[in-house]
């Protein structure tokens, strides 16, 4: 599992690329609307021999039954991921400084994903 902490205006497919090349080869990565770049996912295939999957519009290609049927697996993780850390107070993290911020989220994602690591 890997995170990254970046400003709000940053478009999604920036920080991505980094990201994956982390990652082992052959991995996949789930993303959503934001990624749909063919440009970028062929991009990181060729270089990090990483899968991005993103959501597809219904005619958007390609938009294979696997990729549709893995995504609904996986949203339904991150959902409750993000409702546990909503409960955690991340949105409102009553944080002055930055860095105290930072200590927060990753304490709080911490706690979050341990229980439910399988």
């Amino acid at each position: 599992m890997a995170c990254d902490l970046l400003p709000g205006g940053l478009h999604d497919l920036t920080p991505s690329h980094e990201l994956c090349y982390g990652l082992p080869e052959g991995a996949t990565v789930y993303g959503d609307k934001g990624y749909n770049a063919a440009v970028d996912e062929a991009t990181i295939l060729a270089v990090s021999r990483v899968r991005l999957v993103p959501i597809r519009k219904a005619n958007m290609a390609p938009d294979a039954w696997a990729d549709k049927l893995a995504l609904r697996e996986y949203r339904k993780r991150i959902a409750v991921l993000f409702s546990q850390l909503a409960a955690m107070g991340v949105r409102r993290p009553r944080a002055r400084t930055t860095p105290d911020r930072q200590r927060k989220l990753h304490a709080s994602l911490l706690a979050a994903t341990i229980p439910n690591a399988n």
